[in-house]
């Protein structure tokens, strides 16, 4: 799953790069773009909105280094501007999709879509499923259901979901 072979592969204008220090406040603006939305019908005042989403952006963030160590994230960039984020964990058995998140001036434009299909083309060519969670109702289920993400366990709060290359055909006997 390089870089070099995503970008390749991707829209022209539509490339990607590892993250790095100087990318954690488009990180936290888009964690905050998707919930902010969530926390503001909790009616508090805008800075205690934003102390409480800072706190909890920092808390996912140490979740997911302690769940997924290996965690690589990477940086969507579309016409040379930094909007969007993709977090990835490959381990012997899945490919990890820990997140992903698109800047919502960008969204509806295909990006994201392309870029699950490009993680769950790499995890075919290793013969590995595709695994996430996404949050009870979040719109973006039904990206994946259209892309092929099954329904593995539902609950109030997160579906857990994943993604498997149709079977190859065996060639035939000799």
């Amino acid at each position: 799953m390089s870089i070099e072979s995503w970008n390749e592969r991707l829209p022209p204008l539509v490339r990607v790069r590892h993250a790095d220090e100087a990318d954690s406040g488009l990180l936290y603006e888009l964690f905050k773009s998707v919930r902010g939305k969530e926390l503001e019908v909790a009616g508090l005042p805008a800075s205690s909105l934003e102390h409480l989403l800072r706190i909890q952006h920092d808390a996912q963030r140490r979740s997911y280094q302690m769940a997924f160590p290996d965690l690589e994230v990477r940086i969507v960039e579309i016409g040379g501007k930094s909007c969007g984020q993709i977090a990835l964990s490959t381990t012997d058995d899945a490919v990890h999709l820990v997140d992903v998140s698109i800047a919502p001036a960008e969204r509806g434009r295909g990006v994201g879509n392309c870029l699950v299909r490009l993680v769950c083309e790499d995890a075919a060519a290793r013969d590995l499923p595709v695994k996430l969670h996404v949050a009870a109702g979040n719109p973006a289920r039904r990206l994946y259901e259209r892309i092929g993400f099954r329904l593995t366990k539902e609950d109030a709060i997160y579906d857990s979901m994943e993604w498997r290359a149709e079977p190859r055909p065996r060639p035939p006997a000799q």
